[in-house]
């Protein structure tokens, strides 16, 4: 019934729940899945201020965007243990920047997505009370089905 599976993570509970949901129903149909994680932020080239003794001490150059691409390396990473406990089999890793309903929706069509897996709230904050949810907006405009699993 399904090919592909896309899970949409944010390392927040709510995105390893639908991790959980997701790799469950890409095992029992043999699909692949899909983890994206989508980063608001790529950050800058400089070094926070923090981090300028750590630069001059040990010559190591840690920028804002390295930070935050290592975060976002750790979410999939995450998601991905995560996802192959439940048993699920093909797992694709999938970092991309820009707006996370967006870049969700723009994957999906673009790759033949099956389903979508969100969690109903992740890290969004005021700004997902004020103009929608990441979850409001994929599930309003999703090419496919798309579950968003209940919360605990």
């Amino acid at each position: 019934m399904f090919r592909r599976v896309l899970v949409a993570v944010d390392g927040s509970a709510q995105s390893k729940r639908a991790v959980a949901y997701g790799a469950k129903i890409a095992a029992q149909n043999e699909a692949e899945v899909v983890l994206l994680h989508v980063m608001r932020h790529l950050g800058s080239d400089r070094v926070p201020p923090d981090l300028k003794n750590l630069e001059h001490l040990e010559h190591v150059r840690l920028t804002e965007a390295d930070m935050l691409r290592s975060v976002a390396e750790a979410v999939v990473n995450e998601a991905q243990d995560l996802a192959e406990q439940q048993g699920a089999n093909k797992v694709q890793r999938v970092i991309e920047d820009g707006d996370p309903a967006t870049q969700i929706l723009e994957y999906c069509k673009a790759h033949e997505v099956d389903l979508i897996v969100i969690g109903r709230r992740g890290l969004g904050g005021l700004a997902g009370l004020l103009l929608g949810s990441v979850s409001q907006k994929v599930s309003h405009s999703a090419p496919c089905a798309c579950l968003l699993p209940p919360a605990q």
